[in-house]
């Protein structure tokens, strides 16, 4: 009898387990709110980098696209405006250092407390010293806004194929709309999915193979872009920004970032536990559990 049911089960309690016990819930309130002060500087700067290939229009629309597929309109259109404001404000030099500066302390502050949260789970001290985290930290920001940078492009370019793949379907009736649908729910989970497992490898003080990261990066991209649908009803239907007055549109932002960050988290947690027992991480002290892979007959 095959052992994959009962392995499979056993890899998601010890990963639910794991992170009730790292208290993953407060972590992940941490990182909501780095997440929600570092956003809009971090797009800033990353629509900024765009533009300078596609123009200031096509980026920032490829920006409000992307938002609002992943998060509610009321949201998105925060986020946007929030952006509008600190691209006007980056005419004058003074604007241009205040943007600067917040992008570096809330972009470092955000990425702090993942690698934080991400040591704990995987049970890793940090060994710089604090200089060093400093400077791990703001290099690190900056090429989380290249690397968006270029996710925008990389997007638009998309974006532009699938409207050609798009017209040259349509002669084929009922056909162009779900293949277009399909290529770009595709494209967009192998992007999150990637992000993720760079994400997981790059960050905690511990090395790790792409082997490790790569299969619960890609399961935790489908649990992050189903779960975009169960939040997204969720914020529509119990949850409104009227609820909250002026402070509606903010709230709600918060909500799917802080969701958010419970997935990212449980995949850190799924991922710790898939390269303990299949991975380079098998054979450490923190093992969970004391189940061996199936042998290959049985697999």
């Amino acid at each position: 009898m095959s052992r994959r049911p009962s392995i499979a089960w056993k890899l998601l309690t010890e990963g639910l387990q794991a992170f009730i016990d790292d208290n993953a819930l407060t972590r992940g309130a941490a990182i909501a709110f780095y997440a929600v002060t570092a956003i809009a500087p971090v797009l800033f700067i990353a629509t900024a980098i765009a533009a300078l290939f596609l123009g200031q229009t096509a980026a920032s629309g490829a920006v409000h696209d992307q938002l609002t597929r992943i998060m509610s309109s009321e949201s998105a259109d925060l986020v946007q405006l929030a952006i509008l404001h600190m691209r006007r404000s980056s005419h004058s030099f003074e604007g241009a250092l205040i943007g600067i500066a917040t992008l570096i302390i809330t972009s470092s502050g955000f990425f702090t407390e993942v690698e934080d949260a991400l040591n704990v789970i995987w049970k890793a001290p940090r060994h710089e010293s604090f200089f060093t985290q400093l400077l791990r930290g703001r290099v690190l920001s900056m090429l989380l806004v290249i690397g968006l940078g270029v996710l925008l492009l990389a997007s638009m370019i998309m974006a532009t194929g699938v409207r050609i793949l798009g017209r040259f379907l349509d002669q084929f009736a009922g056909v162009s709309e779900p293949v277009v649908a399909l290529v770009n729910l595709g494209f967009s989970y192998v992007i999150v999915a990637l992000l993720f497992a760079a994400i997981y490898k790059v960050l905690p003080n511990r090395k790790l193979l792409w082997r490790d990261v790569l299969v619960a990066s890609f399961g935790t991209a489908l649990l992050f872009e189903f779960g975009q649908s169960l939040i997204g009803y969720y914020l529509a239907n119990f949850i409104t920004a009227s609820i909250y007055g002026a402070a509606g549109g903010i709230i709600v932002l918060l909500l799917w970032v802080y969701y958010s960050a419970q997935i990212f988290l449980l995949g850190a947690e799924f991922t710790k536990v898939w390269a303990n027992h299949y991975g380079s991480t098998r054979h450490s002290d923190d093992l969970i559990g004391n189940f061996a892979p199936p042998p290959d007959n049985q697999r």
